[in-house]
């Protein structure tokens, strides 16, 4: 859905991966471990949405947010100056859950429309 709109409206890409960090974590090793995790899953995903968008000529940028969740997410809108903010929950169905149980955070601190998928 994404790459369709992108490509009708001959726009750049933004994808983004949340990697999560442990809340308290005992060693770096539990840090490294989660991170490793997160993006081993990830990898396979990234990879098909650089595949499609190659398809459809369309140009995608890659973004990882490390253990920052909203907070990252409203630093990345910021600073790439996105047009729509395209959340899905493939990866981390809890954050998804996070974004819908605060839909006021996410509306009154993103400057540009949400849609969010499944």
């Amino acid at each position: 859905m994404a790459i369709d709109l992108a490509h009708r409206y001959r726009a750049e890409l933004h994808v983004a991966v949340l990697e999560p960090v442990p809340l308290a974590p005992i060693t770096i090793a539990e840090i490294e471990d989660a991170r490793a995790h997160a993006r081993s899953e990830s990898a396979p995903i990234i990879e098909r949405a650089k595949q499609l968008a190659r398809l459809k000529d369309v140009l995608i940028v890659t973004h990882v947010i490390t253990g920052k969740g909203m907070q990252g997410l409203e630093e990345l809108i910021a600073t790439c100056r996105l047009d729509l903010l395209v959340v899905g929950s493939r990866l981390y169905p809890g954050f998804l859950e996070r974004l819908v149980a605060a839909p006021w955070r996410l509306a009154h601190n993103v400057p540009c429309p949400v849609l969010v998928v499944k």
